[in-house]
Order: structure tokens, then C-alpha cells, then sequence
């Protein structure tokens, strides 16, 4: 299978959705569309991405909100593994940071990408049927507060969402060949920063085919097997009594130190 090229987004002029209580969706054999109020829709087929608005600051307001869903969609349609989280690469190898909304991990690509590493992909995961990890756009997106006590000369560029939210630009690697997974939750129930290296079992497969985006449309392709790879756990407790314990620099440093053996 050749990995396919992710399609630019084709503007369509259209009326944005009115008014409702859900988001608009629609799914048909062909396509599927997912649409914002007052803003625009997206449109997923085999064939590209759609945006159809009704202008330009509605074009914008959509692809900011729903263009990784879609580009997810894409990928995933086409027989791509795509997962939730970001990855981070060295001479070649590349440590994907595996977890769920706000767990941190793209705060932390963008930590590392700036002490050595170069950033894969943020907000998705995407490895292809050789256990290459495709490379996306070299951006990171965070809430904006998470951007304080960067350089002024950092590219950052504002995103038209619900919540305050920017783009960073940084250092980019291209594709990179697997070399570990690490991944990252955040638990109510720890006080302290849990870090530890685990055995990679039949439970450790299945918890990191848990956090896969499954396609919508259906694929002609299967997905690539969850390939065995080092792995490193890292749960960060909500409240700590020390919670410089975690921060991401800490976390950067701890991640770096441990994979240097692993990952080179």
C-alpha cells in the first residue's frame, strides 16, 4: 500500500449549518460530513476534504476546529493506523507520545522538539503498514497559556476556536521509524508523577489500540498491526503536593535520560 499524500482542504461556497442542539452530522456510503454552527462544514470522502462556508473567516473557523478531524478521517480511510497524541524523533527514530485530550503530550513534543528532537506529527499519531511514523505538519498546537515563557521570536499563529488556542511552529523531523511508544494519562487518584518502563504484553497492545480513531467510512484497507516497540508509562497525578514534580521540562528531561539507551 502507498501511503497517500493528505489532500488539501478544497473550499466550497455553501451556507453555513443553522442552529441546533448537536453538530451537524451526515454520513453516507461515500462521504462523511461533520458541521459547526454559523461556520462551515467539513466533507471527508475517499477522493479529498471538502470545506464548504460561506466565506473565508468561515473556511477558517472550520479548518481550525475540524481539519484534524478530518485529515484523521483521511488517513484512517485509507489504511493508516491513526492514533490520538504526538511524536517526537531523532537520527531517524521516532518516540510516539500516546494519550487522550489534554494529557499533556503535546506540550511536551514541543518541550523536546526544542532541547535535540525534531516534532513527527502533533494531534495524531499515524504509522503506516512498516512501522513508519508519517510526518505532518511541523506545528504544535496548545492553549495559549501553555506558550508562556517562550522566545518572542517563536512562530505562533492564533486559531479562530472556542477556546483561546494557537499554533507554535518548531523543529521538524520528517518520517521517522518507530522506536517506542510512551504513554501519558492523568489520574485523580495519584498525588505523585508515576514513571516506569513496562513490559510489552497483550494488555499493553490493547490499551494502546484503545486510544486508535477508527474510520467512519469504510475502508478496503485493515489498519496496520500495533507494532512491539519499548514502552514507558507516565501518569501525572491532577493535584500534587509538588507539582514541579511533573512539569514538562521535568517530564523532557526523565523521557530523554530513560530513551537515550533505547532510542539512541
Amino acid at each position: 500500500m502507498n501511503t497517500p499524500l493528505l489532500p488539501t482542504f478544497e473550499f466550497v461556497e455553501a451556507p453555513a449549518p443553522p442552529f441546533a442542539p448537536l453538530a451537524a452530522f451526515e454520513m453516507c456510503d461515500e462521504s462523511v460530513r461533520l458541521g459547526i454552527f454559523g461556520s462551515g462544514s467539513i466533507e471527508v470522502s475517499r477522493e479529498g476534504i471538502s470545506v464548504l462556508a460561506p466565506d473565508a473567516l468561515g473556511y477558517q473557523r472550520t479548518i481550525d476546529r475540524l481539519g484534524q478531524w478530518a485529515q484523521a478521517q483521511w488517513l484512517a480511510t485509507h489504511g493508516l493506523r491513526v492514533m490520538r497524541g504526538a511524536v517526537v524523533a531523532r537520527q531517524g527514530k521516532a518516540v510516539a507520545l500516546i494519550g487522550g485530550a489534554r494529557c499533556g503530550a503535546s506540550v511536551l513534543a514541543l518541550v523536546l522538539s526544542r532541547r535535540g528532537w525534531g516534532l513527527v506529527s502533533d494531534g495524531l499519531v499515524v504509522i503506516d503498514e512498516h512501522g513508519m511514523l508519517r510526518a505532518l505538519e511541523p506545528v504544535v498546537t496548545l492553549d495559549t497559556e501553555a506558550t508562556i515563557g517562550l522566545p518572542e521570536d517563536v512562530p505562533i499563529t492564533r486559531l479562530t476556536t472556542g477556546r483561546d488556542r494557537v499554533k507554535v511552529s518548531t523543529t521538524s523531523h520528517g518520517d521517522a521509524e518507530l522506536g517506542a511508544y510512551v504513554v501519558i494519562r492523568v489520574l485523580q487518584s495519584l498525588n505523585q508523577l508515576a514513571f516506569e518502563r513496562v513490559p510489552f504484553t497483550t494488555d499493553t497492545r490493547s490499551a494502546l489500540e484503545g486510544y486508535q480513531i477508527a474510520p467512519l467510512l469504510g475502508s478496503e484497507h485493515r489498519s496496520p498491526p500495533i507494532v512491539e516497540a519499548p514502552t514507558w508509562r507516565i501518569a501525572r497525578p491532577v493535584v500534587s503536593a509538588d507539582p514541579h514534580s511533573h512539569t514538562p521540562p521535568v517530564l523532557a528531561a526523565l523521557l530523554t535520560s530513560a530513551l537515550d539507551s533505547e532510542v539512541g
